[in-house]
């Protein structure tokens, strides 16, 4: 298979697109710059490889933000660095992209910032290979769009990693308030003391007493003879002849 050689066009090139054409200006090796938010440069070409090649501003005051839209796809967000004095006129690689073999157009817009400086565009087929200088990619910081939605998806993560930590906890919290009840109703169970309780209606025996050997029994009491006269009585017994107590006394009955 033939190997051909890659198509690099000047950022001056006629091929390219830019809008308004009084917004962009011509630098240094035939480079366009603008500092104009909304300003586009666009490219149709056919192949599967591009690169977009750009030279980092220096003493600007915000840095350019610049969008790259390949076939109404999403852009690309990317924020150029602040450049030094010994790579002021250096191109970087601002953008690269692998699209299937085809027809394809590329639409650069500056978001914000100043001084969007594009050097060259190289494009290629599936069967060439570039032979530029090697894309070396910056060290940029994210735009604020990007950045946005990056912070966006990780306060996302937290947030559902939070959720479910709380959910764990108060399962276990459920769980541990019933082995506890359980527990302390098994325990008031067992506490429980058995206790006798006498039937209605019966009746206590009287204690016995016990006497030592040398204690005796005492006798009980016997009631003896009233004693008391009845008074205001007029009967009086009539002594008997024999000197004995009158029949009414019980005696001599029978004699």
């Amino acid at each position: 298979m033939t190997t051909q050689k890659p198509t690099r066009l000047n950022a001056s090139d006629p091929s390219i697109m830019y809008s308004p054409p009084n917004a962009w200006n011509a630098g240094h090796n035939n480079s366009m710059t603008t500092s104009q938010p909304g300003a586009t440069a666009q490219l149709n070409f056919s192949g599967s490889f591009i690169e977009v090649y750009g030279i980092f501003p220096k003493n600007v005051a915000s840095t350019p933000v610049s969008h790259y839209t390949l076939d109404n796809e999403t852009p690309l967000i990317f924020t150029t660095p602040i450049g030094n004095e010994s790579d002021s006129h250096s191109p970087f690689v601002f953008y690269e992209a692998n699209p299937a073999n085809g027809s394809h157009s590329l639409l650069i817009t500056l978001e914000s910032g100043e001084q969007l400086a594009l050097s060259s565009i190289v494009f290629a087929s599936s069967s060439e290979s570039t032979t530029g200088p090697p894309p070396v990619i910056p060290t940029a910081p994210t735009s604020p769009s990007s950045s946005s939605v990056s912070t966006k998806a990780n306060i996302g993560g937290i947030v559902g990693g939070i959720v479910s930590a709380i959910f764990v906890l108060a399962a276990l919290a459920a769980v541990y308030v019933v082995c506890r009840r359980r527990k302390r109703r098994s325990t008031q169970h067992k506490a429980v003391t058995p206790f006798d309780i006498k039937p209605r209606g019966s009746t206590l025996s009287p204690p016995v007493p016990t006497y030592t050997s040398s204690e005796k029994e005492p006798l009980p009491e016997v009631p003896g003879p009233s004693t008391n006269s009845v008074r205001g009585s007029m009967y009086k017994p009539k002594p008997d002849s024999n000197g004995l107590p009158p029949m009414e006394y019980g005696y001599g009955k029978g004699v």
